[in-house]
């Protein structure tokens, strides 16, 4: 049932950032939702499903934008893992680990993408993330991250399996 609700958000946020490139007047970069919720599964406790999920929301997206296929679902499977290994050193629920992880694996995936787009010339060069849009897109992904990292942590508390909070230290101590 949790995996119903978490992939029924990652298509609620794969809309929503559609729509807001789509029904915006003026030229803003969207936050990319669906990238800022693959990360925040990074966090959780399900390394199997959160991959899936990384590379099933990259291929949607891929088909959206109408980029090379497959390149986001390698660049937001690769952030994925990369997110998933760094938050078991750092401290997971602290806001500002989750605004400096998004912004560091914003850049990285946009050197991802562009590494990507280098080896294969044969598509156009200007799909997708730009460097010129940059700073822009890894400000609004860290706003976004500032709403939907709290709300998976909730959604997942409500959601999964009653366990104690491994991130907390246990009632008794």
């Amino acid at each position: 049932m949790q995996a119903v609700i978490f992939a029924a958000v990652g298509v609620l946020l794969i809309v929503a950032e559609n729509a807001w490139n789509t029904f915006l007047p003026f030229d803003l970069t969207a936050a990319q939702f669906g990238f800022v919720w693959i990360l925040s599964l990074g966090l959780l406790d399900y390394p199997i499903r959160g991959a899936v999920f990384a590379f099933a929301v990259g291929f949607i997206h891929d088909s959206l934008v109408g980029s090379l296929p497959g390149l986001d679902a390698a660049v937001y499977t690769t952030a994925y893992f990369f997110m998933m290994f760094s938050g078991k050193a750092f401290f997971p629920r602290s806001v500002i680990f989750h605004v400096i992880a998004v912004a560091g694996l914003t850049v990285i995936a946009v050197m991802l993408r562009s590494f990507f787009l280098f080896i294969f010339p044969s598509c156009d060069p200007m799909i997708g993330f730009s460097m010129a849009d940059l700073p822009m897109q890894t400000l609004m992904n860290c706003a976004a991250a500032i709403a939907v990292f709290p709300f998976m942590f909730r959604l997942d508390d409500l959601t999964g399996p009653k366990r104690e909070n491994i991130y907390y230290l246990p009632s008794s101590w």
